[in-house]
């Protein structure tokens, strides 16, 4: 996993978090802590469906490059095909 990915990760889990508190602070005064914090686990949830339903969307809208057979062989080093260094005997 890249740090790329892992930041994503933080911030879209601080991002749900911040939903869910800010719902229930300002549903405290107008119902039970425990109505609130329901509430505000209902809208983190519900803002993540809708990521995660974007999400689903966007990928039938992505393409998928293949390389000319030609470059078949270019394209596998540039892939990360990595062979060890040999190691020499002493």
């Amino acid at each position: 996993m890249s740090t790329l990915q892992q930041v994503d990760g933080v911030v879209g889990v601080a991002l749900l978090i911040t939903i869910m508190a800010n719902r229930s602070i300002a549903l405290s005064g107008q119902v039970s802590v425990e109505l609130a914090q329901a509430a505000g686990l209902r809208s983190a949830f519900g803002v993540a469906s809708v990521f995660a339903l974007v999400a689903v969307a966007l990928t039938f809208f992505t393409r998928r490059f293949l390389p000319d057979e030609g470059d078949a062989h270019a394209s596998d080093e540039q892939a990360g095909a990595y062979s060890e260094p040999a190691v020499e005997a002493i």
